[in-house]
């Protein structure tokens, strides 16, 4: 019982499937033109019709056609579109009618009926109806020659078969060769009626639109040639006026009276004093009373503004109420004070005769000129759209604001607040002028489009009309013409499995005299031929096939195991291979190991320096006061002994120290005179072939030879790095540019940009020396600040993980700091970034000196060394400042002390400061040592400076380009130091 229901009314949920899918499908309409779609939902309907009948089918029909209703705002397709799905399913079902004659059949009793009861309640506007009744016409035949294609499809008929539980529709070569040969004829055909009705009514709007715009350009164009016209009239009254300023109002009121003669547009013209008041008018004033005009636009912003006004529309006083444009210009008293305007008033009446001069029709064009504030000054329509009017009358300023680029728009009369414009749509067209800024409204009325619509419809429908019978009536000639051969070639085959031992040729080369069939037939039959005969000989050769098999199994069984000896050499082949691969994982491992290693060692490095330099301060005193110790006592004495043992220990502390350092970190790079654009030329070589071909490199070098204190290689990777991250800033390709200048001085101070380090000063940088800055430039991404502020931190990199370490510029920052050097960055987000190099100028051309600084030479005084020589230690860490001190008063010297280079350059701004020598150590607070001498340099050229320094190699100072042979190490003995500077007096002495 349950599945008798089943079967009873599955056809019925299979029709309500269909139905929703249909409405669906009709949720994406395919336009026509603006006011017409075709909806394709009706092909599931049909399909249903077809297949299962007119009941079901109508059920999806009336889901199907609820669309429209959401579509359209209306339910007046929707019985038609049920009755229709009953009447085709009634024909096809009872009649074995082609559903596309049934279609058509229906629609010539029902489309009238259609076309009435449209007209009948008027929804549609702008004569639609016919154009919609044509339209359904032949959006159900469309929809009809599509599903009955479809179902020529074997697999979509049987689908359709096993869910309804029905039989298979009939899917002869003869019905497939009538429902292709419709689909192939009238398909296609309404394609080509359909867009070539799209193209008829986009030729139509076209030209409607290219006349609009003709006719804005005039116009827009004739307005602004008359107020273009009239202010410069005005403009040179006013230079007449002000060239005369004794002129009387009598003559004042002539120029006026002849100006307006010249300008017959003027209908008045008049003079203001600078408090607005009426002097003088043309024609004269009327009334008693004065009339001022203080409170009018067009004499408050020339007033303002000192030159010539015009204004925009609106209704005037005092000579007349109509409406008006002002055009103004002040006039100047002697001493360049404003003390008037002098105005004149144009009628609007004026632009009716521009609009007049063009010939429109106001029944079909509507023209409308609105001013810079979009009011409306004319329209030629002024029941629509009223002149000087505000609110919802000047609802074609959205269209002047945010028109589209070819200056088109429409207009619906619904959504725009004009609710009696006598059509629903219209096509505009906006014109301006740009001088004046008034703008021009064109308006056509769509009627036009429509009419071409509806003839285009009528057209296809009849020409369906008798079309679709006559192709109907062909393809089933077509189809009997090309069956009949094939059913005399059935009836004649029939007598073959009578004699099925009888010789197959002779009897097909009978049945082919026979049959007297085309080519295509007498093909078939010798094909039906060779087949019989191949199978004959395909029976004599599976005979052969046994032998042939059992020779196959041997060679099988030989193949077998030859693949079973190479799998056991291959098998040989990897466990040697895995071997190996342990091998070089065991070795990976070692260089891995290594690495950790290293790096373990570069870290203890640092830290093994940072500890030297706190140790050798402590050392320093250590040894300082032993040695001292040692001066004062006898041989003899116990306490020499113990000091002496005292500074052994020192000395063993002072090697451990050094042991240490060398054990901990790789060797110092040699430093040594580099040529700065040798460097960049043998850089820019290498990076010719790495850039690409869309980056573009430009090299400019000044005429200077510029030598720096540093190690080359380094140098060289310094702007190898450089170009190849301008290189990646720049992914669609640019211009990398490198560029050397003149030694930069202090008169840079206000250089833009980021400096690094961040401790510097970039204007203290350089005022204690001369550097050679190379440029180095990308039109790349650029970066934002805060990337900026990262820039050299290690391992902080922008790029996409796997493509950067983050490494390359932490060593450029490294490698120009340890040369004495430092960077400058700018940059900005799209406008590409530059990379400042400073590095300290090295003149070879000059006698090194063998104290003091060694970037610059000296001038030293003599100094006697019988006397008692000044030295000015300068210390930070107490201890070491005062066995300094002790020792050189111990030897001789007399001292002074200080803290930090500050507290030194101070001491020497003191009346009868006087000093032959400085000592001081490298690394201070608030000033550290080579500035304070840089500094020095400046003031006291003659006064040369030893370095003391707790560091044990040259690279930890930071200031390894500072230093030649004016540094000793800590700690020292008392000795050291004595002839250390001795050793510098008596050479600058010299």
């Amino acid at each position: 019982m349950t599945e008798h229901r089943l079967k009873k009314y599955l056809p019925w949920g299979i029709a309500a499937g269909a139905g929703t899918l249909g409405f669906i499908v009709n949720g994406f309409p395919f336009p026509v033109s603006d006011d017409l779609e075709l909806i394709f939902g009706g092909i599931a309907v049909f399909l249903v019709v077809l297949t299962i009948g007119p009941g079901p089918g109508t059920l999806a029909a009336a889901l199907t056609g609820l669309r429209t209703w959401f579509l359209w705002g209306h339910p007046y397709a929707l019985p038609f579109l049920i009755l229709e799905a009953w009447v085709v399913g009634y024909l096809k079902q009872r009649r074995e009618m082609s559903p596309a004659i049934g279609v058509a059949l229906y629609w010539l009793v029902a489309g009238p009926a259609m076309y009435a009861l449209f007209v009948s309640r008027k929804f549609f506007p702008d004569d639609l109806e016919l154009a919609i009744t044509l339209k359904f016409v032949t959006n159900s035949l469309l929809c009809v020659i599509i599903a009955d294609a479809l179902l020529a499809f074997r697999r979509v008929s049987s689908n359709l078969s096993r869910l309804t539980n029905r039989p298979p529709a009939n899917t002869s070569i003869r019905t497939n060769l009538v429902r292709a040969f419709l689909f192939i004829t009238v398909l296609p055909t309404c394609v080509l009626a359909i867009w070539s009705g799209q193209s008829n009514i986009a030729r139509q709007k076209q030209a409607s639109i290219n006349e609009m715009r003709s006719v804005g350009t005039s116009l827009a164009r004739a307005v602004g040639d008359h107020l273009n016209e009239h202010q410069r009239a005005i403009e040179s009254l006013a230079d007449l006026i002000n060239q005369s300023p004794t002129a009387s109002n009598d003559q004042i009121r002539k120029w006026l009276t002849r100006t307006r003669e010249r300008y017959p547009g003027f209908v008045t013209m008049l003079i203001t004093d600078a408090a607005g008041m009426v002097s003088a008018g043309s024609p004269d004033i009327p009334g008693e009373k004065p009339l001022s005009v203080a409170d009018r636009e067009y004499y408050r912003v020339p007033m303002a503004n000192r030159r010539s006004f015009v204004s925009d529309a609106f209704t005037g006083r005092g000579f007349g109420t109509e409406s008006i444009v002002a055009i103004s210009a002040p006039l100047f008293a002697p001493d360049g004070s404003v003390s008037g305007i002098v105005e004149g008033s144009l009628p609007l009446a004026r632009f009716q005769q521009f609009a007049d001069d063009l010939h429109a029709d106001p029944n079909k064009v509507i023209i409308v000129i609105s001013d810079p504030r979009n009011q409306i000054a004319y329209s030629n329509q002024p029941k629509l759209f009223p002149a000087l009017m505000a609110g919802s009358e000047t609802c074609l300023k959205q269209f002047s604001e945010s028109s589209r680029p070819n200056n088109e728009f429409q207009l619906i009369r619904n959504n725009v607040g004009v609710k009696n414009l006598p059509d629903r749509q219209y096509l505009g067209i906006w014109s301006k002028d740009d001088r004046t800024g008034w703008n021009i409204f064109i308006l056509v009325s769509s009627r036009t489009t429509q009419a071409v619509l509806n003839t285009f419809y009528l057209q296809m429908f009849l020409w369906m009309l008798g079309f679709i019978p006559l192709a109907s009536f062909l393809s089933q000639f077509v189809a009997n013409s090309v069956i009949a051969p094939l059913k005399r070639l059935t009836e004649a085959t029939d007598g073959l499995s009578q004699a099925p031992d009888a010789p197959v040729g002779p009897i097909f080369d009978r049945l082919t005299r026979q049959l007297d069939a085309p080519s295509e037939i007498n093909q078939l039959i010798r094909v039906f031929t060779n087949l019989a005969q191949r199978l004959e000989n395909t029976f004599h050769r599976l005979q052969q096939t046994n032998i042939d098999r059992e020779i196959a199994n041997q060679r099988l069984q030989m193949a077998k195991e030859d693949l079973d000896r190479q799998v056991r050499e291959r098998t040989a082949q990897l466990a040697q291979t895995i071997e190996q691969l342990k091998v070089s994982k065991a070795d990976s491992e070692r260089h891995q190991e290594h690495l950790r290693q290293s790096q373990k060692m570069e870290a203890l490095g640092q830290l093994a320096g940072g500890i030297a330099h706190n140790f050798n301060n402590l050392l320093a005193v250590i040894m300082g006061y032993s040695s001292l110790e040692l001066t004062r006592l006898s041989p003899e004495s116990p306490s020499f002994r113990s000091a002496k043992a005292i500074r052994r220990a020192t000395e063993r502390g002072r090697d451990l120290v050094r042991h240490l350092m060398s054990f901990s970190r790789s060797n110092e790079a040699t430093m040594e005179t580099v040529n700065l654009h040798e460097t960049i030329q043998n850089t820019v070589t290498m990076v010719e072939k790495l850039i690409g071909e869309d980056i573009t490199l430009s090299v400019t070098l000044s005429d200077l030879k510029p030598t720096v204190f540093a190690n080359v290689q380094e140098i060289e990777q310094v702007f190898l790095n450089l170009m190849l991250n301008a290189r990646d800033a720049m992914p669609a390709g640019g211009t990398i540019s490198i560029q050397t200048g003149e030694p930069v001085h202090a008169e840079e101070i206000a250089a833009p940009g980021v400096i690094f380090p961040s401790d510097v000063s970039f204007p203290d940088i350089l005022r204690g020396e001369r550097f050679y800055r190379v440029s180095v430039s990308d039109s790349g991404t650029g970066m934002p600040p805060e990337v900026l502020q990262r820039l050299f931190e290690p391992f902080f990199t922008t790029k996409e993980q796997g493509r950067g370490t983050g490494l390359g510029l932490a060593t450029v920052f490294g490698t120009v700091t340890k040369a004495g050097g430092f960077l400058r960055v700018e940059s900005h987000p799209g406008k590409g970034s530059t990379f400042h190099v400073y590095l300290p100028c090295r003149d070879v051309a000059v006698t090194k000196p063998t104290s003091g600084d060694n970037r610059a030479s000296r001038q030293f005084a003599a100094i006697k060394l019988d006397q008692s020589p000044t030295v000015l230690v300068v210390e930070d860490e107490a201890e070491v400042l005062e066995v300094a001190c002790e020792i050189l008063k111990a030897h001789g010297f007399t001292t002074v002390s200080a803290q930090n280079g500050a507290e030194a350059l101070a001491y020497f701004e003191t009346p009868g400061a006087m000093v032959d020598l400085v000592l001081s150590d490298v690394r201070m607070p608030r000033m550290n040592g080579p500035r304070m001498a840089s500094e020095l340099r400046k003031t006291h050229p003659e006064t040369p400076v030893l370095f003391m320094s707790g560091y044990n190699e040259l690279a930890d100072t930071g200031q390894i380009h500072f230093f030649d042979n004016n540094l000793i190490r800590k700690p020292f003995e008392g000795s050291q130091l004595i002839r250390k500077i001795q050793e510098m007096l008596k050479t600058n002495g010299e």
